[in-house]
């Protein structure tokens, strides 16, 4: 990783970051089994979101100790998310594969899980600072072995989103871009796509104007990195992180989206000022599709997984029934 010399952090820990240890501290927290409401929610959201068996049960129990409709609404939505992963067929397996669980909650490294029948497409995931793509790396391989495609897990699990490169994989955000489709040439991958979330959103963009890929879906990403942006990144990225970097890499991602020919799509939460600043920040760069998501904030994945919907944009991004 490159940076310049300052004295700025960018190690980032935090209890809800997807990790051996969180998965451990939730445990303990169900084997105490004192909840008020707010974190009985909180921990009936991880368990949904980490595909654990167990979240169905917990969330019942909350639904069935409640009366006021916003707690209700969370359950629900929760529930949604359970009648979803329920139905994914590898998740079991995924669960019970020791080697390949610790692997996809491991804060550090890249995992490559090759596909079956399309194992030629390479879709490549830039997952959040919380390791995690709102839900559980577990979770989301499930869905994607559903399309037989290979999947290249990335992860920087710092303040830098993805500014030094991803863990293992480029010592900065253009040579990690560079990287990844080296790699795939590797690897006899002939098709790549690109995903992110959040704080791998702007990778993820980035990544799609460097390299010829086929398609780019993105999640709730900013758009504009610049020491001098109007656009409140500062949230996402701090100003004094990002003059760590090397400006090159400080992007308004409008005009150089605007030369960039593979097909991109946004997905943006209506409910969330920030993001949707950003995305429409885009709004009008040819090729450029974007899907706003209406009574949902930056969650997005995780809503779209509750209503069933999930699924839809990837058959965009994978061209499926094109």
């Amino acid at each position: 990783m490159e940076t310049k010399p300052g004295s700025t952090t960018l190690e980032f820990r935090h209890a809800l970051q997807h990790s051996p240890e969180h998965l451990a501290a939730l445990s303990n927290e169900l084997k105490q089994g004192r909840f008020d409401t707010k974190s009985a929610l909180r921990t009936g959201a991880l368990l949904a979101c980490h595909g654990m068996p167990s979240a169905r049960s917990f969330l019942e129990r909350i639904r069935k100790g409640i009366d006021h409709s916003p707690v209700a609404d969370q359950v629900a939505k929760l529930l949604g998310i359970c009648d979803y992963t329920d139905g994914l067929e590898a998740l079991p397996q995924i669960l019970a594969d020791q080697a390949l669980f610790r692997k996809l909650y491991s804060l550090h490294g890249f995992e490559l899980i090759e596909g079956s029948t399309a194992r030629n497409k390479l879709v490549v995931v830039f997952t959040t600072v919380f390791n995690n793509f709102g839900i559980a790396n577990t979770v989301l391989l499930a869905i994607l072995k559903k399309y037989g495609v290979s999947v290249l897990l990335l992860r920087d699990t710092t303040r830098a989103n993805y500014l030094g490169g991803a863990s293992g994989f480029g010592k900065n955000i253009e040579d990690m871009s560079i990287r990844i489709e080296t790699f795939a040439r590797e690897k006899s991958f002939d098709r790549i796509y690109l995903t992110g979330y959040s704080s791998g959103g702007y990778a993820s963009i980035y990544a799609s104007m460097r390299i010829d890929c086929a398609g780019l879906l993105a999640f709730s990403s900013p758009t504009d990195f610049s020491l001098d942006t109007p656009l409140p990144t500062d949230r996402v990225i701090s100003r004094e992180v990002r003059q760590m970097f090397d400006p090159r890499h400080l992007l308004d991602l409008r005009p150089a989206l605007s030369a960039a020919p593979a097909k991109r799509r946004m997905i943006v939460g209506a409910n969330s000022p920030g993001d949707l600043l950003h995305t429409n920040h885009l709004r009008d760069v040819a090729g450029l599709d974007i899907v706003t998501i209406e009574g949902c904030a930056h969650d997005t994945p995780e809503t779209l997984i509750s209503r069933g919907e999930f699924e839809r944009q990837l058959d965009w991004l994978l061209g499926v029934g094109n």
